[in-house]
């Protein structure tokens, strides 16, 4: 079973905003970016069409880690298809 271990906070929306404020900033803007999905969809595509070789050659041609971290990117694909994990966008100024 996969899960997401080294996420800890319960609202990352809520609880970064009450960090950020916490930290003496103003928040302007903490939004889900609606792109997350396609992003790691053009990841793969392009590791499976077009990088392969400097994917590869990056982690020391080690093709079963290669496949590993491909199957890693589809479970993140598919928990943002499934509005699971998202892209974030915080916006803020110190005071």
């Amino acid at each position: 079973m996969k899960t997401l271990a080294t996420i800890t906070l319960d609202n990352v929306k809520a609880d970064y905003t009450r960090l950020l404020a916490d930290s003496g900033c103003e928040v302007r803007a903490a939004e889900n970016t609606g792109q997350f999905a396609r992003h790691i969809d053009l990841y793969l595509d392009m590791l499976s069409m077009q990088l392969s070789y400097d994917a590869l050659r990056i982690i020391g041609f080690d093709v079963p880690l290669k496949n590993a971290l491909a199957a890693e990117m589809a479970f993140a694909r598919d928990l943002a298809h499934a509005g699971k994990i998202a892209q974030g966008r915080f916006v803020a100024v110190r005071r």
